[in-house]
C-alpha cells in the first residue's frame, strides 16, 4: 500500500481552504447580522452540523463500494452508484424531510426560530445526500483533486450567496439561502467530475442490501466518535461555571486544531485501507505507518503550542483567554490520541471491525463518568478526559 504525501497535501489544502472560507461565512454573518439572528443562525447551523454524520457515512459508505468495483473493473456499477444512488439519495432525504416534518416543528418551537428558517435549512438534506454520494465517488476512484475541488468551491459560493442575499435585506433567510445555493453548486461539481460515469452502460444489480447494511454500520461509528468529541464540552458546559466554560469552549477550539490537522490522513488512507483488504494484502503495518504520519502532522501543531503558547492564544483570542494556557498541553495531547483513535476508526471501517461501535460506546460512557466524579475545575475535565480517550484508544488499537 502506498502512501502519497503529495495527495494528504492535495486535500489537506482543501480542507484548510473549506474552513477558512467557512470561517469567514461566520464572520460576515456575525457582522452583518444583529445579535439575535446570528444567534438563531449559528444554532441552526450547530444543529445541522450534527445531521451532517449522515453524508459523512454516506460518502464513506460509497467510497467503499467504489474502490471494490473498481479494482473487480466493474465500472457500470459504479455508474449505478453515479446516476442511480444520487437519485434515489435526493429522493429518500426528501421523504426523510416530509416524514419529519412533526419534529421540525418541535425544533422550531424548541429553539424559539419561526419555521420557515428552520425548513428552508433542512431543504439541504436531500441536496447534502445526493453531494455525498458524488464525493464518495470521487473518494473511493481516489480522484483527490475532484474531491479537493469539492470540499472548497462550494464553501466559497456560501460565502458569496449568503453574503449577497444578507447584503439586499434578507438576513437569516439570506444566510440559509446561501446554504441552499452552495449545496446546489456542489451537485453541478459533481456532475461535471463525473460526467464520463453517466454515459456509462448501468448496472442496477448493486448489493443494496449489503450497503444498507454497512451503511447503518458506518452511521453508527461516525455519530459515536462525534458524540466523544464533543461530549466534554457539554459537560463542561453543564459544570462549569459561565465564565470557566467559556475558557474551555476557547481551549476546545484551540485542541480542535490539533484533531483536525491530521484529519486529511484519513480521508486519503480509507480507500487505500479497503483496495488493500480487497487485495489482502492490509496488515497492522500499514496502520501504523498511517498513524506515524498522523502523529507528525498534529505534533507538528503541538510543537507549535509548546514554544510559544500565549503569544498564540493572544493572537486567537486577545488577552482575556491567557489562562488556559497551563491546560493547553494535557488537552492538545488527548486530541492528539483522539486523532490517532480515528485511525484506527477509519481502519476499522475499512475491514468492518463491529467492535468499533462498542470500543467508543465505552470510552464514552467513560468519560461521562470520569467527568461526573471529578468535575471541579477545568484541569479536572481535561484530565478525565485524556485518561478516558487514552484507555479507549489503547483498546481500540488492540482490538483493531
Amino acid at each position: 500500500m502506498k502512501i502519497k504525501l503529495q495527495e494528504i497535501g492535495i486535500v489537506g489544502i482543501s480542507m484548510m481552504a473549506s474552513s477558512a472560507l467557512n470561517y469567514l461565512y461566520h464572520i460576515y454573518m456575525a457582522r452583518a447580522l444583529t445579535p439575535e439572528e446570528y444567534g438563531e443562525l449559528f444554532s441552526l447551523l450547530s444543529l445541522f452540523l450534527v445531521i451532517s454524520v449522515v453524508f459523512m457515512a454516506i460518502e464513506t459508505t460509497v467510497s467503499k463500494f467504489v474502490v471494490t468495483y473498481r479494482i473487480n473493473g466493474k465500472i457500470e456499477k459504479i455508474g449505478s452508484i453515479v446516476y442511480s444512488g444520487s437519485l434515489k439519495m435526493t429522493l429518500f432525504g426528501v421523504f426523510l424531510l416530509i416524514v419529519a416534518t412533526p419534529l421540525l416543528i418541535a425544533l422550531s418551537n424548541f429553539l424559539g426560530i419561526p419555521l420557515p428558517l428552520v425548513a428552508t435549512l433542512f431543504l439541504s438534506i436531500p441536496l447534502g445526500m445526493s453531494a455525498s454520494v458524488y464525493q464518495g465517488v470521487l473518494r473511493g476512484l481516489e480522484r483527490f483533486k475532484g474531491l479537493g475541488l469539492m470540499l472548497s468551491v462550494p464553501q466559497f459560493f456560501k460565502l458569496l450567496f449568503g453574503g449577497i442575499l444578507v447584503s439586499i435585506g434578507l438576513g437569516v433567510l439570506g444566510g440559509i439561502l446561501g446554504i441552499l445555493l452552495s449545496m446546489v453548486t456542489s451537485i453541478i461539481l459533481g456532475v461535471l467530475l463525473l460526467r464520463e460515469f453517466f454515459g456509462v452502460r448501468r448496472n442496477e444489480t448493486l448489493k443494496i442490501t449489503e450497503m444498507l447494511n454497512y451503511g447503518i454500520f458506518t452511521t453508527t461509528v461516525l455519530f459515536l466518535y462525534t458524540l466523544l468529541v464533543n461530549l466534554d464540552v457539554f459537560l463542561a458546559k453543564h459544570y462549569l461555571s459561565p465564565e470557566l466554560a467559556g475558557e474551555y469552549s476557547a481551549l476546545s477550539l484551540m485542541g480542535r486544531m490539533v484533531l483536525f490537522a491530521s484529519e486529511a490522513v484519513n480521508v486519503v488512507m480509507f480507500p487505500k485501507f479497503v483496495e488493500s483488504r480487497e487485495r489482502r494484502t492490509l496488515n497492522r503495518r500499514a496502520l501504523y505507518g498511517v498513524m506515524v504520519i498522523s502523529s507528525l502532522l498534529s505534533g507538528t501543531l503541538i510543537l507549535a503550542y509548546a514554544l510559544n503558547p500565549g503569544f498564540i492564544i493572544g493572537i486567537l483570542y486577545g488577552g482575556k483567554y491567557l489562562q488556559i494556557e497551563e491546560y493547553l498541553m494535557t488537552y492538545s495531547v488527548a486530541m492528539l490520541v483522539l486523532a490517532l483513535m480515528k485511525t484506527v476508526i477509519n481502519y476499522g471501517l475499512a475491514v468492518e471491525n463491529r467492535k468499533t461501535p462498542w470500543v467508543l460506546l465505552s470510552t464514552g460512557v467513560l468519560e461521562v463518568v470520569l467527568i461526573t466524579l471529578n468535575h471541579a475545575s477545568i484541569q479536572s475535565i481535561v484530565t478525565s478526559l485524556f485518561v478516558s480517550v487514552t484507555i479507549g484508544f489503547v483498546i481500540s488499537l488492540i482490538l483493531a
